[in-house]
């Protein structure tokens, strides 16, 4: 999928419920998630790349077993006037199930977000060569959190304990220090 959708501020823009493909050169704002792509059963997994992400970032969730590798490359995540840079993470990535499906995020920005990326109950994580740039004179910033499971109680029977690992490597991590310049 390639193109612009509207440009007004909207819910979200693309949502892919057992697909997978490619997302590419879109810019997009909305309120809560730019992309979702969940319970894919697509072998060749998703591809988003080269996008402009200005609203709720992307969201990665519940895959099925048979779902390949989900890439996401070269993209910039803002903040833009319709959400909240301290509402919830601009890109996740969870699972209650199937937790060892590839999730690769290379050379990507993250710019003036409070919290970046969230990893929930996944394994099989790669983050290269990533940019973080926090909100400008926030005291809290989250930029790469990683969490054994954080899902509905109702799905608590369900979840399977597994130990988390993940390759972090050549990512670029920008701080403030107490005089609220970036270093």
């Amino acid at each position: 999928m390639a193109g612009t959708p509207d440009d007004a501020a909207s819910a979200r823009e693309w949502l892919i419920d057992e697909g997978g493909g490619t997302i590419t050169l879109n810019t997009l704002q909305t309120i809560n998630h730019d992309i979702i792509v969940r319970f894919s059963g697509n072998a060749s997994g998703a591809s988003i790349t080269n996008n402009n992400l200005n609203g709720g970032g992307i969201e990665l969730a519940d895959q099925n077993a048979a779902a390949g590798t989900f890439t996401v490359s070269n993209n910039i995540f803002t903040y833009g006037p319709v959400n909240d840079p301290a509402v919830g993470a601009v890109l996740g990535s969870k699972t209650i199930i199937h937790f060892s499906i590839p999730h690769v995020i290379i050379p990507t920005l993250f710019i003036n977000r409070r919290r970046n990326v969230s990893l929930e109950n996944m394994n099989s994580i790669t983050l290269d060569g990533n940019t973080f740039t926090p909100v400008a004179n926030r005291q809290t910033s989250h930029l790469v959190v990683a969490t054994t499971f954080k899902v509905d109680q109702s799905q608590l029977q369900r979840v399977v304990q597994v130990p988390k690992p993940a390759i972090l490597t050549k990512n670029i991590y920008l701080i403030w220090n107490d005089r609220q310049e970036q270093l």
